[in-house]
């Protein structure tokens, strides 16, 4: 007894832990939490936030420009100014004169007296009179001290840029439009990887029961063949016996190849979702074959609708705008570029005299800037020309996604009606195949037909049921493909 309840509560454990580490999910719950936990579509989210501001860094172009500045600096030596002059005046004015300059701080002067016509000097000095007297001096002016600094505070505004400007903003905001595309083309990328693995994981599973069903009617074939032959029947023998056997064997191996297909795609959903410790269950395991009955397409409708919503196609529009801002700002170049400018400026030197003034320590400019390029090495004509070429590019690259887009939805329409007809087809198949699989087995319990028939009856059947899923599929598959191919929204 205590044996039977120990086992019993390892079982339950067990299971209870199976059960903890498997999801079961319908495909809605499924898109919804890789919509939520996608790396991918997280990364493009990013992008577009950087894309966003990188249009509001764009925007501050249309407003002015305001710098607050503060140097400080020491020199080698003071700042001078180096006069040398000579003064013809009067003896008495010209000594009255250099000696209030010698009594000027920060200057230096050396004076040479001298007669022009070669009079004697102390007795012109003494007369004082004369007027041929005249003094040569040279004088330094020490006009800015070794340490100091100034304070600026800069105003600049574009007044005309040539179109530079809004061009640029114009580039910004249509690049968020393209980033914001990238998370819609991200996202259906995402689902219709969801849908087809919930249509791989449904057609596998359906396979994966048809194989077990067949195996179980192998067996019962194997049995009624062994058990004519150990009747000594007179059509069966150890050969047919045998052959049952290999049949066997054969189901056995496909039936191993589709258990793991179905859990490679498990493993392959658990990743997408985030959850790579979970095991992942469709809850749904057959096809809805209402939609496939209900669905309409129109291959006109479709075109029209792929000219009209295809998230690539409004793309390349969006590029080709780019490109036609991008050689608006490449003509800017050849129009002058109009700024205006103010500046308010305060500044302390160590030096009391000279340019350190009490009108010079604060001043304000303000003033208009123009500039126009007159010769750059023809980089803004290679410019322009690059700019041309590129939109020339992109609209040559429209015309040929529109084709090749135009030809693979055709192509996925005639698949689509295909795949449609085939689960018709395959449907009567199996009810043909199911109807032989009774009638030989009746036939074989008398003797009347081979066992060779028989197996090859019940593998028609298996094969029949096989391939009707396979069409189910393909269907389903087109069906999500051409969606994707159109790019719209997908839900």
């Amino acid at each position: 007894m205590k044996n039977f309840i120990l086992l019993l509560i390892i079982f339950t454990s067990v299971l209870f832990s199976q059960e903890k580490n498997t999801l079961k999910l319908t495909l809605k719950e499924a898109i919804k939490i890789a919509l939520l936990k996608s790396d991918e579509k997280y990364i493009t989210k990013i992008n577009y936030d950087i894309a966003q501001s990188k249009y509001n860094q764009a925007l501050s172009a249309n407003y002015p420009k305001l710098d607050l500045e503060l140097k400080l600096q020491r020199r080698d030596e003071n700042t001078n100014l180096h006069i040398k002059n000579t003064i013809p005046k009067s003896w008495n004015k010209m000594m009255l004169f250099i000696e209030s300059l010698e009594k000027t701080e920060n200057i230096t002067i050396s004076k040479n007296i001298e007669n022009n016509h070669n009079s004697n000097i102390s007795k012109n000095i003494e007369d004082n009179h004369n007027s041929n007297i005249s003094a040569n001096y040279t004088m330094t002016q020490n006009l800015y001290g070794r340490d100091s600094s100034v304070l600026n505070l800069n105003l600049t505004y574009p007044l005309y840029t040539g179109g530079k400007i809004s061009s640029i903003i114009n580039q910004a905001q249509i690049n968020t439009k393209l980033k914001k595309s990238d998370i819609k083309l991200t996202q259906n990328e995402l689902i219709f990887n969801i849908k087809k693995l919930y249509y791989a994981y449904i057609l596998t599973h359906n396979i994966n029961k048809s194989i077990e069903n067949s195996l179980e009617e192998m067996y019962i074939i194997n049995d009624l063949t062994k058990k004519l032959y150990e009747g000594e029947s007179l059509s069966v023998n150890k050969t047919d016996y045998l052959k049952t056997q290999i049949a066997i064997h054969f189901i056995k191996t496909n039936l191993i190849n589709t258990k793991s297909s179905l859990d490679t795609i498990k493993l392959t959903l658990a990743s997408i979702l985030g959850m790579p410790n979970k095991k992942i269950i469709f809850i749904d395991k057959v096809f809805d074959m209402e939609e496939i009955y209900k669905t309409s397409i129109d291959l006109k409708t479709l075109i029209q609708n792929f000219k009209k919503h295809n998230i690539n196609m409004k793309r390349i529009n969006l590029k080709l705008d780019i490109s036609k801002e991008l050689i608006q700002e490449s003509k800017a170049h050849y129009l002058p570029k109009i700024l205006f400018y103010a500046n308010s400026q305060k500044q302390y030197n160590s030096l009391n005299t000279g340019y350190n003034t009490k009108e010079n320590k604060k001043s304000w400019t303000v003033g208009i800037l123009a500039k126009i390029n007159l010769f750059n090495g023809f980089n803004s004509t290679n410019s322009l020309l690059e700019k041309k070429l590129y939109k020339k590019k992109l609209e040559t690259y429209s015309k040929v996604l529109n084709k090749t887009n135009t030809l693979q939805i055709k192509k996925l329409f005639n698949q689509n009606k295909t795949s449609f007809k085939n689960i018709q087809t395959y449907k009567q198949i199996m009810k043909l195949a199911k109807e032989n699989i009774d009638l030989s087995l009746k036939a074989y319990r008398i003797d009347m037909i081979k066992t060779r028939d028989l197996i090859e009856t019940q593998l028609h059947k298996s094969k029949s049921e096989i391939m009707y899923y396979k069409a189910i599929y393909n269907y389903f598959l087109t069906n999500i493909q051409i969606e994707r191919t159109m790019n719209k929204d997908i839900k």
